[in-house]
């Protein structure tokens, strides 16, 4: 169990540097891409982004697979175990990618079809995606690594990878960009920078798996044991594609049903919310993707206290790490994107973010326990939420953009995750953890709520009593905000003794030992 649990904390942490450093980068260069490839351009890259991004769909969620039996592999130091996945996945992945490719140069061919855009922006277009087709399908192959890395609980090194080839691509994209270089400049520089952070992802993840007492072996197997293994991956993995589905019709439908009835220079305001709520996603995921082999190795065990901590832990933490960040979408979104990209967006962009941003006030949680459950083995459950949110989403969006607009959008996405993230997802996540529902509310709902009101009424005052000059005074003042939700965090949860060990304290709640330790009335309990 030490070494399970030992390195949470560090993986939290370098997941949250390799994202604080993404979003850093792209919340300084959205401007800059945004001012030289100018509204139509990038209205179109958005669009290209989107629709090339569901060839990701086509990973299967082979990766979670592979993250799931490398945890157990490495358990036991199982070698023959993880080389059988290792060879079968690969050889699954390299199928894969030569799909992803020849889906990407028919979707380039097609394009003329349903995009309506003059025929140098075609062009472009054209090239845009079959090179971010061919990046996307080399990507399937060197995340087999990173999943080997993620399954041995190794977040750090697989962020150490990541962080360099962030400011590269960051530094290569000005330059391009400054030289004239339009959308075809962005996808050869995407494209570079795979390859060359994929191959350091190799070599990091033999390291590893060496250092943990194995070696990593393509092995060829028997025709009908290979099939066996692959049905298992995949029995696994089809629910989590399902999922995958689900959420990348929930998520990254938004722009194409904008271009389908709206002019497609508007994308650009809904694409500017949207960038900041993908943010927030992302973080919410790093923040909690750790915890997904722990469960795993607990259910492995048969440990259903520790289980239901786990749920307990990863939910109060993605809940109150992420509170700030939608009260501050939501109360100071506007004055945010005026100083961010300009005042032209503030009013449009910054009410999308609004109807987006109360949909995500318990997506927190939603990310949280859709990590428990595949940790459980449990993806089917995620899949079948996600379907019918996203059929809903879509339903939604199409009726309510025609009388709406770009809100109407907003609107259709935000209704359904409410339903799904407060009331669906929770009970089914309770069920299986043996969680009482009744106690998810309490102890973690309500207190996260309790802990965030100091936050909001904070925002509130900042939004009515103070005119920010620059993004500096704005960030410095979110950030006081944030010391104060962090420590009434600790006055809540810890009580007095809460800031003598902080460190200890804060571990003790993401191991699992805090949910012990709490009064009865607070404790999970088993149905």
């Amino acid at each position: 169990m030490a070494r399970l649990s030992g390195g949470i904390g560090k993986n939290i942490l370098s997941n949250w540097s390799a994202l604080f450093l993404g979003i850093v980068v792209s919340f300084f260069l959205s401007p800059y891409v945004v001012n030289k490839l100018g509204d139509a351009y990038y209205g179109l890259w958005a669009v290209l982004m989107q629709f090339t991004g569901y060839l990701n769909l086509l990973d299967f969620g082979v990766r979670e697979a592979v993250i799931r039996n490398a945890s157990r592999a490495n358990a036991k130091a199982a070698e023959r175990k993880l080389n059988r996945v290792y060879s079968v996945s690969l050889l699954l992945y390299t199928l894969i990618a030569l799909a992803c490719i020849l889906i990407s140069v028919i979707g380039a061919l097609s394009l003329e079809y349903w995009l309506d855009v003059d025929a140098a922006k075609l062009r472009d277009a054209q090239v845009a995606i079959a090179l971010t087709g061919a990046t996307i399908g080399l990507s399937f192959i060197f995340n087999l690594y990173s999943g080997i890395l993620l399954g041995l609980q190794r977040f750090d090194i697989a962020n150490a990878v990541t962080i360099p080839f962030t400011l590269v691509r960051a530094t290569a994209i000005v330059l391009a960009l400054g030289a004239g270089y339009k959308i075809i400049g962005l996808a050869l520089i995407q494209l570079g920078v795979s390859v060359a952070s994929g191959v350091l992802m190799i070599v990091a993840c033999r390291m590893q798996v060496r250092r943990a007492g194995m070696r990593l072996r393509f092995r060829l197997l028997r025709y009908r044991h290979a099939v066996r293994l692959a049905k298992k991956l995949l029995g696994f993995s089809v629910q989590v594609l399902i999922s995958n589905i689900g959420q990348r019709i929930t998520f990254a439908s938004d722009a194409l049903v904008a271009a389908a009835f709206l002019p497609v220079a508007s994308v650009t305001y809904y694409a500017i919310a949207g960038s900041l709520v993908d943010y927030f996603r992302s973080f919410a995921v790093s923040t909690v993707q750790v915890f997904s082999p722990m469960a795993s190795h607990h259910h492995a065990l048969r440990e259903q206290d520790r289980i239901r901590n786990t749920l307990l832990s990863s939910t109060t933490l993605s809940l109150v790490v992420g509170a700030p960040v939608i009260i501050a979408y939501i109360v100071l979104g506007e004055p945010f994107i005026g100083l961010w990209m300009g005042e032209r967006f503030a009013a449009a962009s910054g009410t999308i973010l609004v109807a987006l941003g109360i949909g995500m006030v318990l997506s927190p949680a939603h990310h949280a326990m859709a990590s428990v459950l595949y940790g459980l083995g449990k993806p089917h459950i995620v899949a079948r939420c996600r379907i019918v949110e996203a059929i809903a989403n879509l339903t939604l969006s199409l009726i309510l953009v025609q009388r709406y607009g770009l809100v109407g959008i907003a609107l259709g996405t935000t209704i359904p995750h409410l339903i799904l993230t407060g009331l669906v997802l929770p009970w089914y996540a309770c069920y299986a953890a043996q969680l009482r529902l009744r106690d998810f509310y309490t102890t973690v709902v309500l207190r996260c709520a309790v802990v965030s009101v100091p936050f909001l009424i904070g925002a509130i005052g900042l939004r009515r009593f103070v005119e920010f000059e620059s993004l500096v005074s704005f960030f410095i003042a979110v950030g006081l905000l944030t010391i104060l939700h962090f420590v009434v965090f600790m006055a809540v949860y810890f009580g007095k003794d809460g800031f003598k060990r902080p460190g200890a304290n804060i571990t003790s709640m993401l191991q699992g030992e805090f949910w012990r330790s709490q009064d009865s009335t607070n404790r999970a309990a088993v149905l």
